[in-house]
């Protein structure tokens, strides 16, 4: 269900802060980072101890969104906020806001001259990522936002996948085609979120409410690139970006090209949006496989007419049989 942007807002007023000392004990933080957790109870204790082992020089503040759990996950945030007050902030409410009213509250109390998040499911592993990125953003005022690399954790499979996630991009156009940036690896300027906001209006229906931001940032600032692994992207059955139902996961695919062809129309790069369509035509096709479906090419014609890659034609004789689409679904996950 798609809310409305004055019902995520009503669902923001609901929402109350625990009691805590880090207003009085942080007056000036440097950074805030911000954690959005919903029945993440399995890994929520080491996503915040992921933030907690920062070895900073300068102070910070933590701002967790805890969405009314169901399962543990809320008694364990609640014990960490008691355990320590002059870091950790816990937004919460009465009831389950939502992930758009979830983010935007705790984005509302952010008062750091920069941002990092890092998801409830995710986590961090390297203790000097704030401090390498805060000095470079320090000494580099041109640059708006610095990312690294992660590794990949297949949860259902308990086990890392070879390739990282996370990589260098010359020039902002190819990031409007395919996103490059890793959430949970970024560490960028508060300022650029509220001139995002202002300028672009994101729509409610927008599934992703970072890639548009990462793309909206490299549209006004440079970008830089630590080739270092900094922390770890789990990939859940069902997640904002995974479903265990086939069609919400081709329903994310075109979210993402909705956020894609409105960059590339609103700052006059249509030269793109060929290259958009075929890149999220060869997501499409991967999302069949991956939920063990032959490729129904009927659906391509949502993006107005057929523009195959080969890689696409390729999935799609594959996915016809059932040996087919178990090959790629191993290639494709280790």
């Amino acid at each position: 269900m798609v809310l409305s942007q004055e019902e995520i807002e009503k669902r923001v007023a609901d929402s109350y802060e625990l009691p805590n000392e880090v207003l009085k004990e942080v007056p000036d933080p440097i950074i805030s980072i911000r954690t959005s957790t919903y029945n993440h109870a399995p890994y929520i204790r080491q996503c915040i101890e992921g933030v907690l082992m920062q070895k900073t020089s300068f102070p910070f503040e933590y701002i967790i969104g805890e969405d009314f759990s169901t399962d543990e996950t809320r008694e364990i945030v609640f014990e960490y906020a008691r355990k320590y007050p002059n870091i950790i902030r816990v937004v919460t409410a009465d009831y389950n806001v939502g992930s758009k009213a979830n983010g935007q509250r705790c984005i509302k109390r952010c008062r750091g001259k920069y941002m990092a998040i890092c998801e409830g499911d995710d986590y961090w592993t390297d203790p000097l990522k704030l401090q390498k990125q805060v000095d470079f953003l320090e000494s580099h005022e041109d640059y708006g936002l610095v990312h690294t690399m992660a590794k990949v954790y297949i949860d259902s499979q308990k086990k890392f996948k070879a390739q990282l996630q996370g990589r260098y991009f010359s020039h902002v156009d190819e990031l409007i085609i395919s996103n490059h940036i890793v959430t949970l690896t970024t560490c960028y300027r508060t300022e650029f979120y509220s001139r995002y906001v202002n300028d672009v209006h994101p729509s409610t229906s927008w599934k992703m409410g970072d890639y548009p931001m990462w793309i909206y940032i490299s549209l006004h600032s440079k970008v830089h690139f630590i080739e270092e692994v900094t922390g770890v992207y789990r990939v859940l059955e069902n997640s904002a970006s995974r479903s265990s139902c086939t069609q919400k996961n081709i329903d994310f695919c075109m979210s993402v090209y909705s956020i894609s062809k409105y960059f590339a129309e609103k700052y006059h790069k249509d030269y793109l949006l060929d290259d958009i369509k075929r890149y999220i035509q060869c997501l499409v096709a991967h999302t069949y496989v991956l939920y063990d479906k032959k490729v129904n090419l009927s659906t391509f014609r949502l993006f107005g007419r057929y523009l195959f890659t080969g890689r696409v034609l390729l999935i799609s004789l594959f996915s016809v049989s059932k040996v087919g689409r178990t090959i790629l679904r191993k290639r494709w996950t280790n």
